[in-house]
């Protein structure tokens, strides 16, 4: 047998094993946590306001009606800086101070890479600037935000950028790392009494790298998703236990890991927008919701937050009740 020959053996048995092992992994049974997590949303105005829906109604309705108590907000560039030098902070104070009369808490989000596409909301104002200028603004921005919030009674703790290392969303000139641990010092040198959420993809990145940044890692937990490259829904073969095995895997680095975006909106190959309420129901109904919660208390992390309230309400609006009234048990059920 000639050495390619051998080499080429060895690579297939190789990389079969290496195959065997990783599909191993995936499927890991996941040990039952006895761990009951506080359970919140994500919430984006700007993406209420892309569903026709009054995103300050949608909003109240998650406080007063759907009992929610935990929120992930953001302080999005394009919308808090329309205009260069000229803030415009109002929508994020009301989210703010709404939460704080009802006693809720905020993960408040800075920088440029933050929740719901284009991940990377860039105003336009900021298209033609070069990358320093765009680091310098983005480092103003941080400041003008953290400075005037640091104080506010509902503000439970920051998460600078959103998954700077997983390459999704649009992004020009892609990401930094060196900004990355500027706007980290900078936060951290204006507050220093509230902890720092760094987030990864759960599925597709090692987490050990964003683990060295920040005081809590915050994950993705997605079951499914559109593949745009085969054009077909495709099923992640993800047990509980493929994400507890990198849970501890990363404890040495990072001990507080939280679920930040837990998949309760379905993910198909158009926009919700573009779907009759009935299609949308089809990938996503509230069974598959409940299975999804059913399945991160399962992992056992501390703080899970759902990703697509702006979706349930859309829904309830357009006569669809049945995810916004069967979800209710589940944050108004905490309050007790």
């Amino acid at each position: 047998m000639n050495r390619l020959k051998k080499f080429l053996l060895i690579v297939f048995f190789g990389g079969s094993a290496f195959f065997g092992l990783f599909l191993i992994l995936l499927n890991l049974p996941g040990s039952q946590s006895e761990k009951t997590p506080v359970f919140g949303v994500s919430f984006t105005p700007a993406y209420a306001t892309s569903l026709d829906l009054n995103w300050q109604a949608a909003y109240t309705a998650m406080l007063d009606d759907l009992g929610v108590r935990h929120f992930r907000l953001s302080a999005q560039w394009d919308t808090i800086e329309p205009i260069d030098n000229t803030y415009s902070l109002d929508d994020l104070d009301f989210q703010m101070d709404e939460a704080m009369r009802r006693g809720a808490e905020v993960l408040l989000g800075v920088g440029r890479k933050l929740p719901r596409w284009p991940e990377c909301h860039d105003p336009a104002w900021a298209k033609g600037l070069t990358k320093k200028e765009r680091r310098e603004k983005i480092l103003e921005n941080v400041r003008v935000v953290v400075e005037r919030y640091k104080d506010h009674p509902a503000l439970k703790r920051w998460q600078v950028e959103n998954e700077v290392l997983f390459p999704f969303g649009v992004c020009p000139d892609g990401f930094d790392i060196a900004l990355l641990k500027k706007e980290i010092e900078l936060v951290r040198s204006l507050d220093d009494r509230h902890e720092i959420v760094m987030t990864d993809s759960g599925e597709w990145t090692f987490w050990i790298p964003i683990a060295f940044y920040g005081d809590v890692l915050g994950i993705s937990m997605y079951r499914e998703a559109w593949n745009e490259l085969l054009n077909m829904h495709i099923q992640f073969p993800i047990n509980e236990g493929w994400y507890q095995l990198r849970s501890r895997l990363v404890a040495p680095w990072k001990e507080s890991i939280i679920v930040t975006e837990l998949q309760t909106e379905p993910w198909a190959g158009k926009a919700i927008k573009d779907m009759a309420p009935e299609e949308s129901l089809k990938w996503m109904p509230l069974e598959k919701i409940q299975e999804n919660i059913r399945f991160a208390k399962n992992v056992g992390l501390s703080e899970v937050y759902l990703w697509g309230a702006e979706w349930w309400y859309f829904l309830r609006q357009q006569g669809y009740p049945e995810i916004w009234n069967g979800l209710k048990e589940v944050f108004i059920g905490q309050q007790k």
